[in-house]
């Protein structure tokens, strides 16, 4: 919790040995090699913020954020680049609330949506050669989020006759808008997990200075300077031009 500014517990957590607790057996068999995966970081958050709740890591493995009171925590990859390092902690403690009582355990839809190449339009998506220019094609797309309506209650196992809920996992989407029109819903905790073998940044780039910005420099590469013109994706290597978003 040292990581995470803010958090609270709840006396009610110290009535049990926190050795065993599912968060803490999870911790002694698999401890991590880049620090505490989400799941068991979410799961010993949703102990210490109500007391008791003691859920299986493996039953948090799609959530990507808690809403309990006034404070969400947040998976780290939400609000991150994606070039960054996550920390150890992948977890941040923001100020405010999804509109639900008690704890609501946020997670993304199964099968998030994607905006469908209309075959009946008269547009044609064009994919230009690179021009060498560094730019943000991207600067009008946001990301917002929204309740589905589906939730679902979460119970301690093995307790019966309780009239008032443990918790509620809560459908969100998030989705990616361009000029107000929407593209997509977005499983970015899922779509992370592909980054993590992936190299970013200019390495051992050869080029500096000008060089760079001369397109010659470079093989045959496509821009790709709007969201039709990468969910309809080029045929060869592009470059999507983001540059500073």
């Amino acid at each position: 919790f040292a990581a995470v500014p803010g958090a609270q517990v709840n006396l009610g957590a110290i009535r049990r040995s926190l050795m065993e607790t599912a968060w803490s057996r999870a911790l002694a068999v698999t401890p991590g090699e880049h620090g505490v995966s989400l799941e068991v970081v979410f799961s010993c958050i949703i102990y210490f913020e109500t007391g008791y709740l003691d859920l299986q890591p493996e039953t948090l493995v799609d959530a990507l954020a808690l809403s309990n009171h006034n404070c969400i925590y947040v998976a780290s990859q939400l609000l991150i680049d994606p070039e960054q390092d996550l920390p150890d902690i992948p977890v941040r403690r923001i100020i405010g609330n999804m509109g639900k009582s008690g704890l609501s355990i946020l997670v993304p839809p199964i099968n998030p949506k994607v905006l469908q190449k209309d075959l009946e339009s008269w547009k044609v998506v064009a994919h230009e050669r690179f021009d060498g220019k560094i730019q943000d094609s991207f600067s009008a797309s946001s990301l917002h989020i929204s309740l589905t309506g589906y939730e679902l209650n979460v119970d301690q196992a093995g307790v019966r006759g309780n009239q008032d809920h443990d918790a509620m996992i809560v459908e969100v989407a998030i989705s990616l808008y361009d000029h107000g029109k929407w593209i997509a819903d977005l499983d970015i905790i899922k779509a992370s997990k592909t980054w993590a073998d992936k190299t970013y940044g200019s390495g051992n780039c050869p080029h500096v200075g000008d060089t760079r910005l001369d397109a010659s420099q470079v093989s045959a590469l496509e821009s790709v300077d709007t969201w039709m013109e990468l969910l309809d994706q080029p045929l060869g290597n592009c470059i999507v031009r983001a540059s500073g978003n």
